[in-house]
């Protein structure tokens, strides 16, 4: 047939030139269905982990809401906070004469029937504190795992959500303990239009006192602003931050720089959580004050 080749499908025989173009063509085609295929299988595996994401970054159960905070008893505090994947709970207990302590903690996630806290994994470290140098010490941690059903741990709240409860399913650490919601300050508020901004530091506690180091810059005008630093007691009945402390006024040089005033005044101050999540400043008819995310309160004015 001079070189000709029969194709299936065809009446018409193919030259050699013709055949080798047609496979040419044949193997480009057969080569695009395999990228088109790997295509979708990663356009596929995107939506997967789109999804995924999504999933992640649901919103917060609201029964959850009140666990969230920091809560106290005397010698040991317990620090909830909601992350994308779940509650994580961080108890510390020390004591300041035996310069030794325990630190538990637990991955949890809300529970609506049991209206509680579970934990997931949980472990626990006890550490030391050298009474001459202050070094650190962390002990092997006496466990560190995923919870079977034998051991979870659970936390709950009563009516109000002032005291918070621990059952710890490992060695029943939480046993007649009551933790009482001594707040949410910690951390940097601001309020622009005021230019004003509080950073307030947990400081510990002391039977069922729990103190709160208060930082507040408040600009007047572009020749003074006035610094207030204050130690903060957080009233259980009132539930307010109630401050004292000295307030000192800088003012503007002829050289472009602050002097401070000579003699700081004695100042007071009341802080209360509202309900909208900002924070209340007592002060004149009260101001508002939002919570600074990126936490950085080092922007004294210049």
């Amino acid at each position: 047939m001079n070189g000709a080749k029969w194709h299936p499908g065809s009446a018409k025989t193919f030259t050699n030139s013709e055949n080798f173009h047609y496979l040419f063509i044949e193997r480009i085609l057969i080569t695009m269905k395999k990228i088109a295929s790997i295509l979708i299988a990663v356009l596929m595996m995107a939506a997967m982990l789109f999804t995924v994401a999504v999933a992640d970054e649901a919103a917060q159960p609201e029964g959850g809401k009140k666990f969230e905070g920091k809560w106290a008893i005397a010698g040991i505090t317990a620090d909830v906070v909601y992350e994308e994947e779940g509650y994580r709970v961080l108890i510390h207990a020390y004591d300041e004469e035996e310069k030794k302590g325990t630190n538990w903690e637990y991955n949890c996630f809300y529970d609506e029937a049991s209206d509680s806290l579970k934990s997931i994994s949980s472990s626990r470290t006890d550490f030391t504190i050298d009474a001459e140098t202050l070094d650190l010490a962390y002990g092997e941690p006496a466990y560190d795992d995923m919870d079977e059903d034998n051991n979870v741990s659970s936390f709950t709240v009563n009516a109000d959500a002032s005291v918070l409860y621990w059952a710890d399913g490992h060695e029943n650490a939480g046993a007649d303990l009551e933790f009482v919601n001594v707040g949410k300050f910690q951390g940097v508020w601001r309020n622009e239009a005021e230019d004003i901004f509080v950073e307030i530091d947990w400081n510990g506690q002391n039977h069922d006192s729990f103190f709160y180091t208060v930082f507040l810059h408040r600009g007047g005008d572009e020749n003074t602003y006035t610094e207030f630093n204050m130690q903060g007691v957080y009233n259980l009945e009132t539930k307010k931050l109630e401050c004292k402390g000295a307030a000192t006024t800088w003012n503007k040089n002829a050289e472009g720089g602050f002097d401070p005033t000579e003699d700081p005044e004695e100042y007071e101050a009341f802080f209360s959580l509202q309900d909208n999540g900002k924070l209340l400043f007592e002060a004149e008819n009260g101001i508002e004050l939002e919570y600074d995310i990126m936490g950085s309160a080092s922007n004294t004015a210049e």
